[in-house]
């Protein structure tokens, strides 16, 4: 029998909803959408406006034509930690439930007001010295993920008030890990921790958020590293908008028209440019270059802390990107020179989408009180 799921992706610019339908043979996406946020309606992950939200919501079901089905949500922001650990090995009620004691001084957000989750990476033996000698502890390494209660209740009570039935929240970044898999064909995890002898041929993926990005490397399905950078789109828009003193929607248009290479001049070619003379638009492409360069930047020094600290020979074989941000003129380019691998898109709906998949795009009415 299909089984239909719905999941949520709650961003800073938009609100985007995918149906996926799976049998025992096969899983295909049949409908898709999204409706723009006002700015400021989210930031950071935190809901600022839940009134517009709600209304997001409203008007994604009613106008893509999603089922009453339950939907899974996905969360990263800025009061979103996820950290590696390991740990004694316990039954999971116990060893979820010790979490909050265990880590109490070890994750950056109050865990008194928050809610854990974790991911098994995989157990092993460790030798420790007894009184009666030598012995070897079982333990399990753990990616914990930690959010703020008040994060998850608020987008909680949106989802509700527009009449949709919350399944589960879950982790952005596990959610781009099962995307990243789906799309390379594997159904099948690997389990458990490989031997520290074993190569790990890995895949970075990387969501490029208006205000946080998101970054995560698996093998096969198989979680190794997530990391969340503050800072994304929006902060290349403020800086453009500032430094050239012109409105944040014509810095945005500069964005994404500017390609990230000093040589190459489409000035004459944009009229949408305008806004800025021939002097201001080379200033423009300098303080895109930095504030882009900062960010791949980032994304290269987390994948090489993850390559300097796992036990086992690793390579990376592909990167794969998502978020409006990394559309950028020549952004991919630019990463896949810093990390010496190929650059891809991450995109799912091309991988499972069933014949002409639905994508309904949507903006809010800008008369609405």
């Amino acid at each position: 029998m299909a089984k239909s799921n719905i999941g949520l992706d709650i961003g800073a610019s938009s609100v985007k909803a995918v149906e996926v339908v799976e049998t025992k043979k096969d899983i295909s996406i049949i409908r898709a959408g999204e409706v723009e946020l006002d700015r400021g309606t989210i930031v950071g992950g935190e809901v600022r406006d839940p009134a517009a939200l709600t209304e997001a919501i409203e008007q994604l079901w009613a106008g893509t034509g999603f089922k009453k089905a339950p939907v899974t949500i996905g969360l990263s922001g800025f009061k979103i930690s996820a950290r590696q650990f390991d740990l004694p090995w316990e039954e999971e009620e116990k060893f979820r439930n010790a979490l909050p004691l265990r880590l109490s001084t070890e994750m950056p957000i109050d865990l008194e007001d928050a809610m854990l989750d974790y991911h098994n990476l995989g157990n092993f033996k460790r030798q420790i010295i007894t009184p009666n000698g030598k012995n070897e502890l079982l333990m399990q390494r753990s990616l914990i993920v930690g959010m703020e209660r008040m994060l998850i209740e608020s987008i909680a009570d949106a989802v509700a008030d527009a009449n949709v039935r919350l399944k589960k929240a879950d982790f952005t970044g596990f959610g781009l890990i099962r995307a990243a898999d789906a799309v390379g064909g594997r159904k099948d995890k690997v389990p458990g921790l490989p031997a520290s002898t074993d190569e790990i041929v890995a895949e970075v993926v990387v969501d490029i958020g208006s205000h946080v990005t998101t970054l995560a490397i698996h093998e096969k399905g198989r979680v190794l590293f997530v990391r969340i950078i503050s800072g994304g789109g929006e902060s290349i828009t403020k800086a453009l908008s500032e430094q050239l003193q012109v409105s944040f929607d014509a810095a945005e248009i500069l964005k994404k028209n500017i390609t990230l290479e000093f040589e190459s001049d489409s000035w004459n070619a944009l009229p949408a440019l305008s806004v800025i003379d021939k002097q201001r638009y080379d200033f423009a492409k300098e303080v895109l270059n930095a504030m882009a360069s900062f960010q791949i930047q980032e994304v290269r020094r987390s994948v090489e802390y993850f390559l300097q600290n796992t036990p086992n020979p690793t390579s990376v074989n592909r990167v794969l990107l998502s978020g409006g941000t990394s559309l950028l003129p020549g952004f991919a380019d630019r990463l896949a020179a810093e990390l010496r691998a190929p650059v891809g898109r991450l995109a799912p709906i091309s991988a499972y989408g069933k014949g002409a998949v639905s994508y309904t795009h949507l903006t809010l009415p800008t008369n609405r009180e």
